[in-house]
């Protein structure tokens, strides 16, 4: 596959083009290795295209792990709590412990809801998540930003 359009949310790609270009080298050669044509597994069970093979997002997923591990990459997820107090929710937003969060939440009669964020890949405080735009014409948009603002959910 290739790069389509990049969005470099701020100024990200000029970060690594000047700080880290081994890692934007290695995601170009990640994307570069995926081969679409292995994710046609999809049978459309829809009335207009019955029996019609098409791609499935989830194997293309596959595929680009697959590429993106091989040079260290990882997805990064954090689950957390959040409620409707603001002060709460400032008081427990650095507390790693979900248990504590919780805690702390329902003790002060609010309700705790289950979240989390995820970002596709990791490596080295800079982040690459993939969106299929279009994909019929296997366009694909890059996020690319550096993760100063998760240093400590990365770091913990």
């Amino acid at each position: 596959m290739k790069i389509a359009q990049v969005y470099s949310h701020l100024n990200g790609l000029e970060f690594m083009l000047v700080r880290k270009p081994d890692l934007w080298q290695e995601i170009q050669q990640s994307v570069n290795n995926v081969d679409a044509s292995l994710a046609f597994e999809k049978v459309s069970r829809e009335k207009t295209m019955t029996g019609k093979i098409l791609l499935s997002p989830s194997k293309l997923n596959q595929l680009f792990k697959s590429e993106f591990t091989k040079f260290g990459w990882y997805e990064s997820r954090i689950d957390y709590f959040v409620n409707e107090d603001l002060d709460t929710a400032r008081e427990i937003v650095h507390i790693r412990d979900k248990n504590i969060q919780r805690e702390i939440i329902t003790q002060r009669g609010f309700t705790a809801y289950r979240t989390y964020n995820q970002v596709d890949f990791v490596k080295d405080k800079a982040a690459v998540e993939i969106q299929f735009v279009n994909i019929f014409l296997f366009s694909m948009i890059y996020t690319l930003s550096t993760l100063s603002f998760m240093n400590a959910v990365i770091l913990m």
